[in-house]
């Protein structure tokens, strides 16, 4: 895991980071230049217990510069990155339109992501008023580009 601040204090927040995945994702922090007695020992771990990273995980959140961030924040910056990834061209926008209404309904229905919040169910409606899987795709693809730009990093939601 590639250690990105903005990314890694998401997770957190929404639990999304093993106990087991803690060691290397301080090693990434070593190697982008944070240092501290927490992330070095926690690098070290092998086969880590969940107690073990939860007593060292304040400490090591200091000691890498993560804040703490709400659960709106969180979603809206998981959401904002799988739409980026999407539009790069890695990602089938339909395979994860479901992702967008869980990001919706986790963070609290925030306004940033209102119009993806039913996006699967509306490229059903789709659907079923005839519209191709290329017209779909090209829908929900307009709807990220207009998703992503409103919420690029360094944005008011952040």
């Amino acid at each position: 895991m590639t250690f990105d601040p903005r990314l890694i204090e998401a997770k957190i927040t929404l639990d999304q980071i093993g106990f087991h995945e803690f060691p290397a994702l301080a090693a990434d922090a070593l190697e982008a230049g944070f240092d501290g007695p927490a992330i070095r020992r926690m690098a070290a771990m092998v086969l880590p217990t969940g107690h073990e990273i939860d007593e060292l995980r304040p400490q090591f959140q200091l000691e890498a510069g993560l804040v703490t961030v709400s659960p709106t924040t969180a979603c809206v910056r998981l959401a904002t990155q799988r739409a980026n990834e999407i539009l790069d061209g890695d990602l089938d926008p339909l395979c994860h339109l479901h992702r967008f209404e869980r990001w919706f309904l986790d963070g609290d229905c925030p306004d940033e992501l209102r119009e993806l919040g039913l996006f699967e169910e509306d490229a059903y409606l789709l659907e079923d008023s005839g519209k191709s899987e290329g017209e779909i795709r090209s829908w929900a693809l307009e709807r990220l580009r207009a998703f992503a730009l409103a919420n690029r990093p360094n944005s008011a939601v952040d």
